[in-house]
């Protein structure tokens, strides 16, 4: 996977007999998926887009070029879908792409060595960090600015706040 490439959502799975499927956005707006049109999936295939609607849940159901039915459809399903990363917006202060978090070292307020971040999951009720902690365990902390004191890109660090840790 060429890495400036960064995952914007995944495709579920297909809807309807016309080769529509329902893809989640993992962008902060689902209409982001109606300005970018050139996505690639993990194997560096390029995929067109064609975003029919967006549903009340936040999901978008699209046409994929050259899908003409479910059963080609269903090829695609659970596939992740990137952009390339000099297509994205610029970030604001403290915004960050999920990507770029992965791997980060996780520390407490005294640089104790916790873990690193294995996985970012969002199930509704906002992010949490999965971390990887180095007992081979593994613990949670919701992102926001409680539990997270600090993301420091350059020295690849995150400090948290230990009280909101989640074993």
């Amino acid at each position: 996977m060429d890495s400036r490439r960064v995952c914007v959502g995944i495709i579920t799975k297909p809807v309807g007999i016309n080769g529509q499927v329902r893809l989640y956005p993992y962008t902060t707006s689902p209409d982001f998926f109606f300005r970018h049109t050139r996505l690639f999936l993990k194997d560096s295939t390029e995929i067109m887009l064609k975003c029919l609607r967006i549903e009340r849940s936040g999901d978008v159901v699209a046409l994929i070029e050259g899908v003409k039915n479910r059963t080609e459809a269903d090829v695609f399903r659970l596939q992740e879908v990137f952009v390339v990363r000099e297509e994205l917006p610029q970030l604001e202060l403290n915004e960050y792409y999920h990507e770029d978090l992965i791997g980060l070292n996780v520390v407490d307020d005294k640089h104790e060595q916790l873990g690193k971040i294995g996985a970012i999951q969002d199930y509704g009720a906002g992010a949490f960090l999965e971390i990887n902690l180095a007992d081979r365990k593994l613990a949670t902390i919701p992102f926001n600015r409680e539990a997270i004191m600090d993301v420091n890109l350059p020295t690849c660090e995150v400090v948290i706040n230990k009280r909101f840790l989640l074993l």
